[in-house]
């Protein structure tokens, strides 16, 4: 029963997460996209980053000769520093606009 745990574990943390993080930070406002839409954005987001990050680790041999070519560890390193990559764009773009927005003064409409 574990086993299905942590396969499932696994499959969120390749699948969801790191285009997740990436969708946070392209779009920064939580309420910018609906859960299903952000959902699937982000599995695709992920796909791509997968792929790009196998490209690159098994790009040519002293890629290979450096990080040991294609193994779980690898993958598990540039997908942690990718993602968290994109939380740092998205925190940073979050408090941007969290400032821009209490700069805007919204006035009362009279009459309503």
């Amino acid at each position: 029963m574990s086993s299905i745990i942590q396969i499932a574990l696994a499959f969120i943390a390749v699948l969801v997460v790191p285009g997740f993080a990436m969708s946070l930070a392209f779009f920064p406002r939580l309420n910018q996209l609906e859960v299903t839409e952000r959902l699937a954005i982000s599995i695709g987001l992920s796909i791509a980053i997968i792929v790009a990050v196998g490209l690159f680790l098994g790009y040519s041999q002293t890629v290979v000769n450096l990080t040991g070519g294609i193994t779980p560890y690898s993958l598990l390193i540039a997908l942690t520093f990718i993602t968290l990559f994109f939380l740092i764009i998205w925190a940073l773009r979050a408090a941007r606009l969290a400032v821009e927005d209490r700069r805007e003064v919204i006035k009362p409409k009279r009459g309503a």
